[in-house]
């Protein structure tokens, strides 16, 4: 394969720093010293939130404090000197009324009083231990008091909560900064709007110093790159990647939160709040992140960093997804890049396009989730090493591989595939290179190992979880990894076999992807080149995870190979143009080139549209869609909670004051809040609707006569979701759940 100039890593020397470059390096350190600025007045500026602190020298809280401050929330790491005792008072101002749940995580005494009364307390000398209490609070302001003892030896306390009254999936979250108030502060809706913009002020200095630190980042690259004799990239190749990263980002960000939410979603928002909260607290206590510990840390990090900066509150997901959608764009443009290098810029382009439309794929950059970090880092080791096969002498691009081969992993661990496919081209080359030279191209491991322990130690320093007893902790993380379930597949509940992964990836694909993938096996079989195994190689080693028991959700752990598809669907199609245009020349050449590629574009975007916004539950025409799955029972409907959350909020938006309603919604833990004024019941007979999803097939049958359809979310050509109002007799008197 010829090498290409690669806008990034070719043609390496050094060139004199010239005045270009010094005004590159005064902008680089004016952001630098910008972001710090920024980052140290951002504490500083919000002057009202937090809570009045006391602390005693003795553990009875007895005489004067020996010291009285504002802090933001109960926080007591350990190192402290003891014996002490410490009190934190004010208003915990309630946006949401309904039953909250406060955890307290002490060494020793602590306690939890709201409104004078003792929610939880666990009183006593003990090792660090958590303890919860439920509280009933109304809208408003709630006097609020942590009390702490440390009697001896180590030292902890974390206050955490819970609103038990909303979505149940993702436990505890840090306390709300904004609806903490000091002693002396009148809490009325005024006065708790004007601090929260002072709050909001805090977060948007702490994003302008982020923005500043990458772009200072950015630029220190670029003149990295000058220094080296690297010139700017094309402008023909910059637009072409933007106009990918474009639609990909559009096809993604286009009704970014009408599915709704996911299972797995609010657990990894609130992980990610948790790392935030105890970086700003300096807490790196290996227990303050052991939330969601069964994955890795990287896909939480970047998530928290978005919704830090840029959720509304501890409910809000829109960030995160945006976060994922950016990251599915970033992957269309990689697919560009990496057929680019294998292949040529035509079938580069079409690559990116369709990796744009692909339904899952487009599922997943809608979802606060792992899949999207990990297949952005798995795509783009790939890159990496497809830049070293264009050109051995660079070490560059193998060191981003094993980099970016971690970052995978450690955003989702089965992202371990990865592996037997960058070793396609090693293997490769050293078949193909001369006997004498296969030991210095086996030496070109070295930094790609180098990239990868950088990612491992980078990992290890941002994931306090593994710090205490390292293989303890990562024995509890895999053992996430050790269970099996039951769902339909293939007509019957069963545990998965091992043709689930092959299944669910064949018919969640596009037919049209199936069908120029195929011609393209067909060409590469008789090509046999080193692009073609390096393709096959994508396609193929992520279902080597059906050598795991761990089998579910559809195609959740193998979707990186649909990445795989659109690079092969895009080779093929012109393959099978230019094999046309030669066995048909009467057909013409030009043509040809345009007309298949832009059909199967086209039949991309027709699918996308189609199954708009469900894209979880696309199946392709070769199984009849959704409705075809539903009538055999191949496989499961709203299997992840898509459509709870717009249910709901038709529901809110459309129904009457005062009904009532029965939820058949699974997983009922994730259900967002009914309007104030509507009553959930026990049984369909007190209500006046019910709503319900298709998880399992349940509710096909609808409840029966006396009920009439008011509502359904359809995915393609198959509800998913349905709202019943009742038609006949009147509802039964209801009692309250």
């Amino acid at each position: 394969m010829p090498a290409r100039p690669c806008p990034v890593w070719d043609g390496a020397v050094d060139v004199p720093l010239d005045p270009a470059g010094k005004r590159r390096l005064v902008l680089i350190a004016g952001l630098f010293l910008l972001g710090a600025a920024a980052a140290s007045w951002a504490p500083f500026s919000d002057t009202v939130h937090g809570l009045t602190a006391r602390y005693w020298d003795n553990i009875h809280f007895a005489g004067t404090p020996s010291r009285v401050t504002r802090e933001r929330e109960p926080f007591v790491r350990s190192g402290h000197p003891a014996p002490f005792s410490a009190e934190w008072s004010g208003t915990f101002y309630v946006v949401n009324p309904g039953l909250y749940r406060f955890r307290i995580e002490s060494d020793d005494d602590g306690e939890v009083d709201v409104d004078g009364r003792t929610v939880v307390a666990d009183p006593g000398e003990h090792w660090a231990r958590g303890r919860e209490g439920r509280v009933a609070l109304g809208a408003g302001a709630h006097a609020f008091r942590v009390r702490y003892v440390q009697r001896g030896g180590g030292a902890y306390l974390r206050v955490v909560y819970h609103d038990d009254s909303g979505p149940q999936g993702a436990g505890v979250v840090p306390l709300p900064w904004e609806q903490l108030f000091p002693e002396g502060f009148v809490a009325t809706s005024a006065s708790v709007e004007a601090a929260r913009r002072l709050y909001d002020r805090a977060r948007l200095l702490a994003g302008i110093a982020l923005l500043c630190f990458v772009l200072a980042l950015l630029l220190a690259w670029i003149h990295w790159r000058r220094r080296r004799g690297l010139g700017p990239a094309a402008p023909g190749d910059l637009l072409v990647a933007f106009g990918i990263f474009a639609v990909g980002w559009a096809a993604r960000g286009i009704g970014l939160t009408a599915q709704g939410r996911t299972w797995d979603e609010r657990d990894y928002f609130a992980a990610g709040e948790h790392y935030v909260r105890n970086v700003l607290l300096g807490d790196f206590a290996h227990q303050a992140f052991h939330y969601n510990l069964e994955h890795p840390p990287i896909a939480k990090w970047i998530y928290a960093i978005f919704t830090a900066l840029l959720a509304v509150n501890d409910d809000d997901h829109a960030p995160g997804k945006l976060a994922a959608s950016l990251m599915g764009a970033a992957v269309c443009v990689l697919v560009y890049l990496i057929v680019r290098e294998l292949y040529d810029e035509k079938r580069g382009v079409l690559a990116g396009i369709l990796c744009a439309f692909v339904p899952h794929l487009v599922a997943h950059g809608k979802v606060l989730g792992l899949e999207a970090p990990m297949t952005l880092f798995y795509v783009a080791a790939i890159y990496g090493i497809v830049r070293w096969v264009g050109d051995q002498s660079r070490v560059e691009p193998l060191v981003w591989a094993g980099l970016c081969t971690g970052l995978a992993i450690f955003s989702r661990m089965t992202a371990v595939w990865v592996i037997p496919t960058l070793l396609v081209p090693f293997v490769g080359i050293l078949v193909r290179g001369p006997p004498g030279s296969r030991g210095e191209k086996a030496r070109a491991l070295l930094p790609y190992l180098a990239g990868l322990i950088v990612s491992v130690v980078a990992v290890y320093a941002v994931w306090p979880w593994v710090w205490g007893s390292f293989m303890a902790q990562i024995r509890q993380t895999g053992a996430h990894w050790t269970y099996r379930v039951t769902e339909w597949y293939l007509g019957r509940v069963q545990p998965p076999p091992a043709s689930y992964y092959t299944v669910a990836f064949l018919i969640s694909s596009p037919a049209g992807y199936l069908a120029a993938t195929a011609a393209w096996a067909v060409f590469a079989a008789r090509r046999r080149r080193l692009p073609d195994a390096i393709l096959a190689g994508f396609l193929l080693f992520p279902f080597l995870q059906t050598i795991s028991d761990f089998r579910q959700d559809q195609v959740r752990y193998v979707i990186q190979a649909f990445v795989a598809l659109s690079a092969t669907a895009a080779v093929g199609c012109f393959d099978l143009s230019d094999w046309l245009a030669a066995r048909f020349p009467k057909l013409g050449r030009p043509r040809l080139a345009v007309v298949l590629p832009a059909l199967l574009a086209l039949y991309a975007v027709a699918t996308w549209a189609w199954i708009y916004p469900y894209y979880l539950d696309y199946y392709n025409e070769i199984l009849g869609g959704p409705a075809g799955v539903e009538r055999r029972r191949t496989m499961e409907l709203s299997w992840w909670g898509e459509g709870i959350v717009p249910l709901v909020e038709w529901m809110n938006a459309t129904l009457p004051p005062g009904a009532r309603i029965y939820p058949e919604l699974y997983p009922g833990f994730d259900v967002p809040r009914f309007r104030g004024d509507l009553r959930a019941v026990w049984s369909p007979a007190q209500a006046d609707y019910i709503v319900a999803n298709d998880f399992g097939f349940a509710h096909e049958a609808g409840p029966g006569p006396g009920w009439e359809v008011v509502h359904a979310e359809r995915a393609g050509n198959q509800d998913i979701g349905w709202v019943w109002k009742r038609v006949g007799l009147p509802a039964q008197a209801a009692r309250e759940p």
